[in-house]
């Protein structure tokens, strides 16, 4: 009749490497053998609870399990044949040795681990332990694929929306300056509210550029079966190396002929009313200071969308 048992993975990082605690055993079978820590289920005793006492009986430490699996340890030669349930987590507390069944405990790098012979079947353990750990790895990488996928399609949709508003206002605007009743301020104020209209779009443009080189980078790689962001950036390079960037250059564009056009209409359109405001001081000071503002912000708005175009492209 098979025997229950529990074994422990007791794992750390440090510099960025894993590390799993072993211990030395005292006893037969596999006396002087390294193991995983654990024991035999007492009567009435969860597989957990076992886990917590046979650590803390063993090298008195706390541990905190989380099951893992559940492993047939069937050794003939041995005459063993037991149901193993495997746990992993971390420890505290200090470290006490009772020598009756371990004689010492070590920390291993799991690429050490490899070429050790294990006691019992450990050693397949150890990569049943690693196939777990990179199966989480990849379910983790996926949800963070996910969440940044959708982040970009918000940052997508904050950038055509902004560039709707832009629109919207520069036609508003720009109709009502052009009669005869409007006022000079109205079209000298435009090109400052479309600079940061701009800034904000640029912002999200990048942003989202930044987000889809990070997944390219950090996460197809690790992921089977995803691989948008690799195939748009090889088509970007094959379509720079033609000279056929005018399709990369289509959103600087669009966003150019928005921005940059209207906020130059606007001075266009203003300029013949500027000789009205000559007879007014105050007026001619205020058109004086936003006009000089409005070239900063057309210098600004060229600069901002160079910018976006030279980290996306």
């Amino acid at each position: 009749m098979a025997k229950t048992t529990v074994a422990g993975i007791i794992s750390k990082k440090e510099n960025g490497k894993e590390y799993i605690l072993l211990a030395r055993r005292n006893t037969e079978p596999y006396k002087s053998f390294w193991s995983f820590p654990g024991g035999h289920i007492e009567k009435y005793e969860t597989a957990e609870d076992a886990m917590i006492r046979e650590i803390k009986e063993e090298i008195g430490l706390n541990y905190y399990p989380k099951f893992l699996m559940n492993f047939n340890e069937i050794i003939p030669s041995k005459k063993i044949h037991a149901v193993v349930s495997i746990f992993t987590g971390t420890v505290t507390g200090e470290l006490k040795i009772f020598e009756k069944e371990i004689s010492e405990v070590a920390w291993f790098e799991i690429q050490e681990m490899f070429s050790m012979n294990l006691a019992f079947l450990h050693n397949q353990v150890l990569l049943e332990y690693i196939k777990s750990q990179n199966s989480t790895s990849k379910e983790a990488c996926f949800t963070e694929y996910v969440s940044l996928r959708e982040e970009i399609l918000k940052r997508m949709d904050i950038r055509n929306h902004l560039l709707t508003f832009a629109l919207i206002v520069s036609g508003a605007i720009l109709s009502y300056g052009s009669t005869t009743d409007a006022s000079v301020l109205v079209l000298l104020i435009y090109p400052i509210l479309a600079f940061f209209l701009a800034l904000g779009w640029m912002h999200s443009d990048v942003r989202a550029g930044e987000i889809g080189s990070y997944i390219k980078n950090n996460i197809e790689s690790k992921v089977n079966g995803i691989g948008w962001e690799n195939y748009i950036s090889e088509k970007k390079s094959k379509q720079k190396k033609q000279k056929k960037s005018i399709f990369i250059k289509a959103t600087e564009i669009s966003a150019a002929g928005v921005f940059l056009v209207t906020e130059i209409v606007s001075i266009v359109l203003a300029i013949p009313k500027i000789k009205t405001s000559f007879q007014d001081t105050i007026l001619l000071i205020q058109v004086i200071l936003l006009l000089t503002l409005d070239i900063i912000a057309i210098i600004y708005t060229y600069k901002f969308l160079r910018y976006r175009r030279k980290n996306l492209i």
